[in-house]
């Protein structure tokens, strides 16, 4: 704006623009092209890790290997390049409690003789995506922008839609098709397949199962229903249905329970706009879509019922292993790790102790040093249970740190709401507090927070709340 009027007013005034304002406009406009540049990397990149397991498989391993990573070489270099500009990164607000993590981590390490190598190996599968936080903090963001990155991220649980429908009409031999290939750093991928026997659809995706698919269609939600509301346009309710529907029928209890909450919290947030603004304009068709969405879950089989069911009979309340494993585990290990490793662990499980990606023999679980007795069939489930996991290798002080991490971001993303009432920004913040309650509640029954092929769009959403902290959108006059 400044740049614009020095201009315009030289050119009134009959003056020629000044060898400053002749510099400056285009370091302005080189800039914002860099800054863009970065929106469009970032979303390139989401959809690579999301897609590419499935797509590399068709390729030959070695080169599929050199491609699978080389996309997290960028991404590292492109914080190097942003880190050589300006020597920022103390000032980055996940700073600290990203060194609060490695400190843990490399205290209980250190305390249990194990290799520093496997302690950074586990910071990379926790925290390799934080960089999609510090790009974004480091870009100016812009309505324009939240929009733009909303709209791509959309765009892929379109994809990710259209390749479930695929699956529900070509069965077993569409989800091998479609289903990634797990164990590339073995040198020997493989191609997952769904080992539970059921009439259900289980839909998966190109993900790298249908937990994974079902939270990736729970965050789908979140954002287009958050957009909706901001716009109106009922192309992302038919998103927000299309992405509810996913979730349905991934079969994915939990991503169900997820759902429920994260809608309760989106109408909370949008409660004024929704009597001051929308009416029943806009919440009448998300009634009816919640409706339809009912009916057609009812009516799909029996066995979508009796999945359902099954998270709430006895067995599966009580913690029968056999019904719920992961409950099991959570009342077992909970209390053996506490008494035997309950500040900092037992450390990093060694590569050579650790379960093979895509193995499905049970009985090849890890021994755990607090509980020496407990067979493999059941701590072959461990990693499902991310904040047990976290308990077990890293105690109390791991847990205290991940717990540092999300409240940094859940401030930053309060800060936004208070400062920028009634605009894009404000919108974005409330779609960024309902992800982190959704991923903090599916680390008790899975591995998404980690999972490589969905959690990208969790950082680069934080790292865009992140960056409207500092720099905020002015609030708009009116409703948006």
């Amino acid at each position: 704006m400044n740049l614009d009027y020095t201009n315009t007013m030289s050119s009134v005034s009959g003056e020629p623009p000044t060898s400053a304002t002749r510099t400056q406009r285009p370091a302005a406009e080189i800039n914002t092209t860099a800054q863009s540049a970065n929106i469009w990397l970032c979303l390139f990149l989401i959809y690579y890790f999301s897609l590419c397991d499935t797509v590399l498989k068709f390729l030959p391993l070695q080169l599929a290997i050199v491609l699978r990573y080389l996309p997290e070489a960028i991404l590292y270099f492109l914080v190097f390049i942003l880190l050589t500009k300006r020597i920022r990164i103390i000032s980055f607000p996940l700073f600290w409690p990203l060194c609060f993590c490695a400190a843990t981590m490399t205290v209980s390490g250190l305390l249990n003789s194990s290799s520093l190598l496997a302690v950074a190996g586990d910071f990379r599968i926790y925290f390799r995506f934080a960089a999609f936080a510090y790009i974004l903090w480091r870009t100016r963001i812009t309505s324009h922008r939240i929009e733009q990155l909303i709209d791509g991220f959309l765009g892929l649980t379109v994809v990710e839609l259209v390749v479930g429908g695929i699956e529900l009409i070509g069965g077993s031999g569409a989800q091998t098709f479609f289903s990634p290939a797990q164990g590339w750093g073995s040198g020997e991928a493989i191609v997952w397949h769904n080992p539970i026997p059921d009439a259900g659809v289980w839909l998966n995706g190109t993900l790298g199962d249908t937990n994974r698919f079902g939270i990736f269609m729970v965050t789908s939600f979140v954002l287009a229903l958050t957009i909706y509301f901001m716009k109106g346009s009922s192309r992302y309710l038919w998103i927000a249905f299309g992405a509810a529907l996913g979730v349905v029928l991934s079969f994915s209890r939990h991503s169900m329970g997820a759902m429920l909450p994260a809608l309760v919290l989106l109408f909370i947030f949008h409660r004024k706009r929704i009597s001051s603004v929308f009416s029943m304009r806009r919440v009448v068709p998300v009634v009816g879509c919640a409706c339809l969405l009912a009916i057609v879950g009812a009516s799909f089989s029996s066995s979508l019922r009796d999945r359902v069911a099954s998270a709430f009979n006895r067995e599966a309340l009580t913690g029968d292993p056999t019904a719920n494993i992961r409950l099991f585990m959570t009342l077992e290990l909970t209390p053996r790790f506490l008494n035997a490793y309950p500040f900092f662990g037992q450390g990093p499980i060694l590569p050579a102790d650790a379960v093979p990606v895509g193995e499905t023999d049970t009985s090849l679980g890890p021994t755990l040093k607090a509980a020496p007795n407990l067979p493999g069939w059941v701590t072959f489930y461990l990693p499902d249970v991310v904040w047990l996991l976290v308990l077990g290798l890293y105690g109390c002080a791991g847990l205290t740190a991940f717990g540092f991490l999300f409240w940094s971001i859940a401030t930053a993303a309060r800060k936004v709401v208070r400062d920028n009432w009634n605009s894009e920004s404000t919108i974005a913040a409330q779609a960024c507090l309902v992800m982190i309650v959704l991923f903090v509640m599916s680390g008790f029954f899975s591995e998404e927070i980690i999972a490589r092929d969905m959690i990208p769009i969790f950082w680069t959403v934080a790292g865009m709340i992140l960056s409207l902290a500092k720099d905020p959108l002015p609030a708009l006059a009116g409703p948006v």
